[in-house]
């Protein structure tokens, strides 16, 4: 082969290998660029699954804080019941000992009541009037009872009613 030839062959194989080396410090370039990216993006990738799994954590929180509320709420809800039911019962019972209280009020009933007693202690009685005043004292406490009945029951209802609205202020909040 000629030497022209040869040198021109070598020149095209040189020029050749120059653009061969010159492609492959380009692809290592961009194949440095390109794992860089992967390291972020791995990265990014790893900072998200952390992420995910502390927003589960809340959730998984959050959901059993929800379900403690709403255990509580149904025990306030059934509480409630208990004491509306309470204070109807005791509204009716109320109203039954009201038929039976006394035309007198209590004041008047407690006033006869003191004036018998002191005749009782003060006055020389023979066992027959002493019998028939404690007899009178004897009737005259029942009535007073039946007073004492109905305010005694007045009270638990005003207190049960109380309860009521305080059950309903705590599970409204």
């Amino acid at each position: 082969m000629p030497e022209g030839k040869e040198a021109a062959e070598i020149k095209a194989l040189e020029t050749k290998l120059e653009a061969l080396t010159n492609k492959k410090n380009h692809l290592l370039t961009e194949a440095e660029e390109q794992a860089e990216n992967l390291d972020k993006a791995s990265k990014e990738l790893s900072d998200l699954r952390i992420q995910i799994n502390e927003t589960r954590v809340q959730r998984d929180a959050m959901n059993e804080q929800v379900k403690d509320l709403k255990l509580q709420r149904a025990a306030l809800k059934e509480a409630g019941r208990e004491k509306i039911d309470r204070a109807r019962k005791l509204r009716q019972e109320a109203k039954t000992v009201a038929e039976k209280r006394p035309s007198r009020s209590k004041e008047s009933l407690q006033q006869e009541v003191d004036a018998i007693d002191w005749r009782i202690q003060t006055t020389r009685l023979n066992a027959e009037e002493e019998k028939e005043l404690v007899a009178q004292v004897k009737t005259l406490e029942s009535e007073l009872q039946v007073h004492r009945k109905y305010e005694q029951l007045m009270q638990i209802i005003s207190s049960v009613q109380t309860e009521i609205r305080n059950l309903k202020i705590q599970n409204a909040s």
